[in-house]
């Protein structure tokens, strides 16, 4: 499938649009920002885009000027990256698919239902971006210095820096290669894990002094209403992986972040820190992920969303 996909966009004369997930993080931007560079380097007509943002943290991407939130018209192929549902795209991705002359799906969520005509998913892998770095690698292509440093970026967020239990020899190896590329493993990972802003330190102290405990500690809960990020100065994103600090408390199976969207509605973050699902739980109210790190979005008021969450988080743990 590797082959089949690197040899159709080889082929390709027309238009492609790589497209990334909403609310994007290191991963889908990283194998996003790679494939779109690599395109352009072979003079293809590629555009990358995204519905929301690049959040600050991922700035510093290669092409992360280059990212666009308009769709435009629908392309001649259509690659979605790391997105594990056809609306983690858009509201209206369906319509967008289904104009596409062809659409390619690389992604490595078991949730993924292989809306592609391509589809190049693999659940084990610990990374979307390792496995666009082993497409390039494996078929021949250059990776550039720009090119690695985006594939980097997108392994080390989702493996925790290769911390995570989904993390491969494979996904070492990859990486390796990558460093021998030129990826700047030293800076990616102090802008990615050893910096941050202001605004996000003041964000997290919000978010620990809403910390609640059920079950006895083993589920823990941290809520963000937009409030708190007005008062802060922070942005949506700079909530990402905050939930890590509910789940990395001894004694907590489930950690949960509930973060109140402008709309109104409620984002929620889950963490596994053993063998409890979370994406089953994510999949309940219409979300998925990974088993240890899922999310989904809620609607009502937040005692609503979090009686809902935490009794799925409590049944879950129960069922262990």
């Amino acid at each position: 499938m590797q082959r089949r996909i690197v040899d159709t966009l080889l082929r390709t004369e027309g238009s492609i649009l790589v497209a990334c997930h909403r609310t994007p993080d290191g991963d889908t931007l990283g194998a996003g920002l790679a494939v779109f560079l690599w395109l352009k380097g072979l003079g293809k007509h590629a555009r990358v885009v995204c519905l929301d943002p690049v959040p600050g943290v991922c700035r510093f991407l290669p092409g992360a000027d280059d990212v666009s939130d308009e769709f435009g018209e629908p392309p001649d192929v259509f690659v979605a990256v790391d997105c594990a549902s056809v609306d983690r795209i858009a509201p209206d991705a369906d319509d967008l698919l289904r104009q596409a002359g062809l659409v390619i799906n690389i992604d490595h969520h078991a949730t993924n239902p292989r809306f592609g005509a391509l589809n190049f998913v693999v659940d084990s892998a610990g990374s979307t971006s390792e496995l666009i770095a082993q497409m390039l690698l494996e078929s021949g292509q250059r990776v550039t210095k720009e090119i690695a440093d985006c594939l980097y970026t997108g392994i080390a967020t989702d493996t925790g820096q290769f911390s995570f239990d989904y993390t491969r020899p494979e996904s070492l190896r990859v990486a390796a290669r990558l460093m021998e590329c030129g990826a700047a493993f030293e800076d990616i990972c102090a802008r990615l894990f050893r910096r941050r802003t202001l605004s996000k330190t003041a964000l997290i102290a919000a978010a620990l002094s809403s910390l609640k405990l059920y079950a006895g500690g083993l589920a823990a809960v941290l809520s963000v209403p937009q409030q708190v990020l007005n008062a802060v100065g922070a942005t949506p994103d700079e909530c990402e992986n905050i939930v890590n600090y509910a789940v990395e408390i001894e004694g907590v199976e489930i950690g949960i972040l509930l973060r109140e969207t402008r709309d109104g509605d409620w984002k929620v973050s889950l963490r596994s820190s053993g063998t409890a699902n979370v994406a089953e739980i994510a999949r309940r109210f219409g979300g998925g992920g990974h088993v240890k790190a899922a999310g989904c979005t809620l609607r009502g008021t937040f005692e609503d969303a979090e009686r809902a969450v935490v009794d799925a988080a409590i049944a879950a743990i129960a069922a262990l």
